[in-house]
């Protein structure tokens, strides 16, 4: 799993971003190892396989974790645009 580092920003901002790049939420969740977070799946709205995960803390701390096993095309091009 790499875990890739991002700017604070609001889930807002950030959904507003996936939709601009043909992405979507596909699951919205919390981690019981980060009490208060929330944790979104993010799936591209054409390629079906593929996940890009989003997790922010209530500090505003956020960043984007992409599993080998996962991992798309789709997601590199993803990743240039919003990091």
């Amino acid at each position: 799993m790499e875990r890739i580092p991002l700017q604070k920003r609001s889930i807002e901002d950030f959904e507003l971003e996936l939709a601009k790049l043909n992405c979507h939420v596909s699951l919205r969740t919390t981690l019981r190892s980060y009490p208060g977070c929330v944790h979104l799946h993010v799936k591209h709205n054409v390629e079906k396989s593929g996940t890009l995960e989003f997790t922010i803390l209530p500090t505003g701390e956020c960043w984007l974790n992409v599993h080998r096993n996962r991992h798309k095309p789709w997601i590199d091009d993803v990743l240039e645009q919003i990091v």
